[in-house]
């Protein structure tokens, strides 16, 4: 009964998106013939205009021509007649004759049709938000305590360390990751959303701006880049990493290692905290690099420096710290769909599993 339902939803919302798009359709070709149908008027405008143009002066020559003919009937008549009267009034038109109507010069109107835009066109008609598909457990969250102590799952050895060194971890699902490290080309710090939208951090060439922006598609829908006052929310400098993550209540978590410090916003862009660790003593100042998110709304981010892992909530609250698993130069981290914590380490090559939480 419930998946009738839920078809039944799918096959109402699948015909009222087909209704919106062909009403927008028939919108854009009423615009489409509008703009056409002005132009053909214009041409007839044009074309009437000249005619009365042409029509004028064709009568004038008509008229001229008919001067002239009467006046040739005229001179054959003096030549035929004896009358010296007739011949002493004759008055010569040949002055008049010689004052034509002026030539016409004309140039014809031209159309230039511009060059179809596909891209145009599409974003003149829109575009469909992404499918989301999400499987609900009931309504409800399993709670996932912390446990005091993090213990270490597996390690995981990789191809990289020393001079090909490993960066970043990503789950594929519960028994696939995807690593990978700073060689081949320019740096992406990108996440997808819970929507199918991708979230991407840009830094400006000359190192002056920063922002984060939303894309659905090839389509760009959001730009968060200042805070409410007008200043920056992000460092500008692209020799530290800003990783960047969608977290379960939305917010959009950024590890910004140049401004030592882990940026959080709303769904809105609007700046919800900053993190820029805890009072803990430590050796070295916060490091935050890599940067997930939990079931729980947790935030975790790498201390490199340090070699530790913060453990913040969703209000930006410090937890806990993982500094007992033995981390050397943590960089890039994931979750599983169980809350398994992976770690990337960048000079060993190596990936921890870590357990942190119930």
């Amino acid at each position: 009964m419930l998946e009738n339902v839920k078809k039944t939803d799918l096959h109402k919302n699948s015909q009222k998106l087909t209704t919106a798009i062909e009403k927008h359709g028939k919108d854009l070709h009423k615009e489409i013939d509008i703009a056409i149908k002005k132009l053909i008027s214009e041409v007839d405008e044009m074309e009437s205009k000249h005619l009365v143009v042409i029509d004028k002066q064709e009568n004038e020559i008509n008229r001229s021509i008919s001067e002239i003919e009467q006046s040739i009937a005229d001179l054959q008549k003096l030549l035929n007649s004896n009358d010296v009267s007739l011949v002493s009034a004759y008055k010569s038109w040949n002055a008049e004759f010689r004052s034509w109507p002026p030539k016409l010069t004309v140039s014809f109107p031209s159309f230039t049709p511009q060059k179809i835009n596909k891209e145009q066109i599409y974003q003149q008609i829109g575009c469909l938000s992404a499918l989301s598909i999400q499987t609900e457990e009931h309504g409800f969250t399993m709670d996932r305590p912390l446990i005091d102590v993090p213990r270490i799952i597996t390690d995981i050895n990789t191809e990289y360390g020393e001079s090909n060194e490993l960066r970043c971890v990503s789950c594929l699902s519960d028994d696939e990751l995807w690593t990978s490290d700073f060689g081949g080309g320019d740096l992406w710090y990108v996440c997808s959303t819970s929507s199918g939208d991708l979230l991407v951090v840009i830094v400006s060439d000359d190192e002056k701006r920063a922002k984060v922006v939303c894309y659905s598609g090839s389509t760009e829908k959001q730009t968060i880049q200042y805070d409410d006052k007008g200043h920056p929310l992000y460092s500008s400098d692209y020799h530290h990493p800003k990783y960047v993550n969608e977290n379960k209540n939305l917010d959009i978590c950024v590890a910004d290692c140049g401004a030592r410090a882990v940026v959080v916003v709303n769904q809105a862009g609007k700046l919800r905290f900053t993190y820029k660790g805890s009072f803990s003593t430590i050796k070295e100042p916060f490091y935050p690099v890599g940067i997930t998110t939990d079931s729980q709304s947790r935030i975790l981010t790498t201390d490199s420096a340090n070699n530790r892992i913060h453990i913040l909530n969703q209000d930006g609250h410090f937890l806990s710290y993982i500094d007992n698993c033995q981390l050397q130069y943590p960089w890039g981290l994931c979750v599983d769909t169980r809350d398994d914590l992976f770690v990337a380490e960048w000079k060993e090559g190596q990936v921890k599993k870590i357990q942190y939480c119930m």
